[in-house]
Formats: C-alpha cells, structure tokens, sequence
C-alpha cells in the first residue's frame, strides 16, 4: 500500500493533512478527493473557479492546495494560487497541468496529466 511507503513525519501524525482542491473536471476532482481521502488526508474544500478558490480558501485556510492550471472560468490557476497565498500566508502548491510547466520558486511542485495518484502522494510527501 503506498501509505507504508510515505515517510515517518508523515505517517506518524494524527492530524490529517488538509487539502484544498481547485480543480474544473468534476470527476477528476471527485476522483482526487476520494482518492486522497482513501490515503488519509482530509479535503476541506473543493472550487472549480479562481473567485471560488479564493473565497473557499480564506474561510477553510487549508494546508496544502493542489490546483490545476486552467480553471473553469478560463482563469489561470497559478493567479488564483497568487491570490489565495496573499491572503493567507505561504502554503506548498501542487500545480496539475497538461501543458508547459513554469518555474517557481517556494514549495511548490507540477504533476503532468495524465497521473497517477501515487504521483500526487509523492509530490505531497516531498512538501511536508
């Protein structure tokens, strides 16, 4: 199972990870969020929009955020993560993208579609 292969620090806690999806595929989103529940995270909110994710964000001030790059409303996701960061301080970043990956710099990391979720636990595991 891909939970023993995660390091101590993460295992070892009782407090459950929280993550903020912002995601525009309905079922990839879906999928994610039952995925990375089954793996013992906590999903505290889910937003398909950058005006969503940011408001989501300021009311649930998540852990961790996993983002696509290009939103339901034609919006960049890596804007609306610039948002949120602005109003609620520094927080590692999984950018998920099909298309060219930027540099960045802070704990950030990119996932290219298409991935497998053990893809994300990785790039989880290498933030916290």
């Amino acid at each position: 199972m891909i939970a023993d292969l995660r390091p101590d620090h993460v295992r070892a806690t009782d407090q459950k990870l929280r993550i903020m999806l912002i995601e525009d595929e309905a079922i990839l989103a879906m999928d994610l969020s039952h995925s990375l529940t089954e793996l013992g995270y906590q999903i505290c909110s889910v937003a398909r929009t950058r005006a969503e994710a940011i408001h989501s964000a300021v009311l649930t001030r998540p852990d961790l955020i996993i983002c696509d790059v290009i939103l339901a409303d034609a919006s960049c996701g890596e804007r609306a993560v610039d948002d949120i960061l602005g109003q609620i301080g520094p927080r590692p970043v999984i950018f998920i993208t099909s298309g060219p990956i930027v540099a960045r710099e802070g704990p950030f990391r990119h996932v290219s579609k298409p991935f497998m979720i053990e893809d994300i636990d990785m790039a989880i595991c290498q933030l916290i």
